[in-house]
């Protein structure tokens, strides 16, 4: 068996649109399935977002149903950042969002980065990273399509 090695893969885009459209989508668990294409399952609750909350999501993959994975959010900065766990067999995924206001002549934008720290197999390292820096820049694409509908 291989030896399990940690990795840390960013991505990172500069959207036209005010920081606040973009922490309204992104911040809001029932609204997950628009842009982390996940779908959440059970019962949420009404409260706001907090650190320790868990909610329970399930990937979507086509036609096939994905596998739930319990999500807790470890840190919550209202407006700008959320860190939050993901259950997985090896060892807990680690996934950041951060937003931050990009103020330009007569605009402005947002820089949106997310990261994720995971760890896979030695010999799985490079196609871990190609794929999930993919998947990442996937997650953007579809904030920034969202937010500037």
């Amino acid at each position: 068996m291989s030896e399990r090695r940690a990795i840390a893969v960013s991505a990172e885009q500069v959207i036209d649109a005010d920081p606040t459209r973009i922490w309204a989508l992104v911040a809001d668990p029932a609204r997950l399935g628009e842009w982390a294409g996940v779908a959440t399952v059970g019962y949420m609750g009404t409260e706001l977002p907090k650190p320790g909350q868990r909610v329970f999501v399930k990937a979507r993959r086509g036609f096939l149903p994905g596998r739930r994975h319990r999500v807790e959010i470890k840190t919550w900065q209202a407006g700008s950042a959320v860190t939050c766990t993901v259950d997985s067999a090896a060892a807990p995924t680690r996934f950041e969002l951060m937003i931050s206001p990009r103020v330009e002549h007569e605009r402005i934008a947002t820089r949106v980065r997310l990261e994720q720290r995971s760890e896979v197999r030695q010999m799985l390292v490079p196609i871990a990273r190609w794929w999930i820096n993919a998947r990442l820049q996937r997650m953007l694409n579809r904030i920034a399509r969202v937010v500037t509908r």
